[in-house]
């Protein structure tokens, strides 16, 4: 028992020690002394105490909580090392002199204006560069480096802004101090910076985990904003992966779990805005596309078994129902236009594009593929045809979406090359 107490740093274990028939006995309750409380412990502060000086459980403790609920936090048994890194001592790279506080200025404007629009406002919480600068230097440092790729006068940043966001990743990844504006600055690269993306979303993935913020959604009040905060930034999180891993045939790192089909809490906060329905549809919408991954797998060189085909049928019909459900839901918007209802429509196709994709699956490249296909696959096939052509029509012919290119997320680009 000593050994076990003493690999968990769990001195209350002390409290029982066997009896020469190897049952335990509870000290503090016979007050038996053999090596016991009296003895002396050589453990690391842990935190709260108990009347022994032993550490305090969370009165919130009960059988039903997750097993590990009982350990001490990693980070409480370690004074030292990698692990205790804290970035928030860190300089931010206007300090660092890398940017100057006019160049941050304008690049923190152009994000908070515009970009931050596209993706559902990552940054609700934030309104001024001083703000950002206060909350986190790796989250400043990803609003410079994403602004300074879409900005026109600013681009020759980018390299400099870049470098700087990287290097303050590489600090955080093995950090156990991150905050939930390093999730959102995660989050921010992840959308804009193809080369690094998966990296970012797999770190994204993992602190919001620890974090717990996947549980928030159950503790949203119309008293207290943090649980919808945090609730918020995790549908963000789940839309992040999704955008990285289906069209790439890679398995989503956030699963479908109860906050996944709990969104209704979200939305039924006082202060919900458009921007949080609108997050909420993808998550509804990215929802079916990981339904529909998981039942068809990634095999492309196989056609779907003939008895799936009725449960692609019933995709359609799901798609269908999520654009009837949003479509006519959001008006115009001040910093996007009309992104954010003619995005329904285009986010439908791109969904529906890939759905009816799984029809050419096993069929090779030839002039006459749609001959070589089943009537029934036939059918699907020129759905996901028709997909395609609308993306595209879209994209060449309305003037506003043209608009919207040069600051879209990555995934556009994915889905418009993949339906040309």
């Amino acid at each position: 028992m000593k050994m076990l107490a003493e690999k968990l740093a769990m001195p209350e274990l002390l409290l029982f020690v066997e009896d020469e028939n190897g049952d335990l006995i509870d000290q503090e309750t016979t007050g038996d002394d053999r090596g016991g409380i009296n003895a002396p412990i050589n453990f690391v502060n842990i935190g709260n105490k108990s009347k022994n000086g032993l550490a305090a459980k969370s009165p919130d403790i009960t059988p039903a909580s997750v097993p590990a609920s009982c350990l001490p936090e990693i980070t409480e048994r370690s004074s030292t090392g990698i692990l205790t890194a804290d970035t928030g001592t860190e300089m931010d790279l206007v300090t660092r002199g890398i940017v100057s506080i006019r160049e941050a200025d304008d690049l923190f404007n152009m994000y908070h204006d515009q970009l931050d629009h596209y993706v559902y406002r990552i940054i609700p919480n934030h309104s001024t560069l001083a703000s950002v600068r206060k909350g986190s230097p790796l989250l400043t440092a990803a609003i410079c480096t994403v602004s300074s790729l879409h900005h026109r006068s600013l681009r020759p940043l980018f390299n400099c802004c870049y470098k700087e966001f990287v290097r303050l990743c590489a600090i955080n990844a093995f950090s156990r101090k991150n905050t939930l504006d390093d999730i959102r600055a995660l989050c921010i690269g992840a959308f804009w910076l193809d080369e690094i993306s998966w990296i970012l979303v797999g770190m994204a993935v993992r602190i919001a985990a620890e974090k717990q913020l996947h549980r928030a959604f159950l503790h949203i009040t119309d008293n207290d904003p943090t649980y919808y905060l945090q609730a918020r930034l995790y549908y963000l999180v789940y839309v992040c992966d999704h955008h990285f891993s289906i069209p790439y045939g890679r398995t989503p790192m956030t699963g479908e779990y109860e906050a996944i089909h709990s969104t209704s809490s979200l939305l039924g906060f006082a202060d919900a805005t458009e921007d949080d329905a609108r997050l909420i549809s993808q998550v509804d919408l990215w929802s079916t596309a990981s339904h529909i991954f998981s039942t068809f797998g990634t095999n492309i060189s196989l056609p779907i078994p003939t008895n799936t085909i009725s449960q692609l049928r019933r995709f359609n019909i799901t798609l269908d129902t999520w654009r009837a459900d949003w479509n006519e839901r959001f008006v115009h918007n001040n910093h996007v236009g009309n992104y954010p209802r003619k995005g329904v429509g285009l986010h439908y196709h791109f969904l529906k594009l890939y759905l009816c994709s799984h029809a050419f699956r096993g069929v090779r490249k030839a002039p006459n593929t749609l001959q070589a296909l089943s009537p029934e696959l036939r059918e699907i096939a020129e759905m996901a045809v028709a997909s395609a052509t609308y993306i595209l029509r879209t994209v060449n012919a309305d003037v506003e979406w043209q608009g919207y290119l040069n600051g879209l997320p990555l995934y556009f680009d994915t889905m418009i090359a993949f339906a040309a």
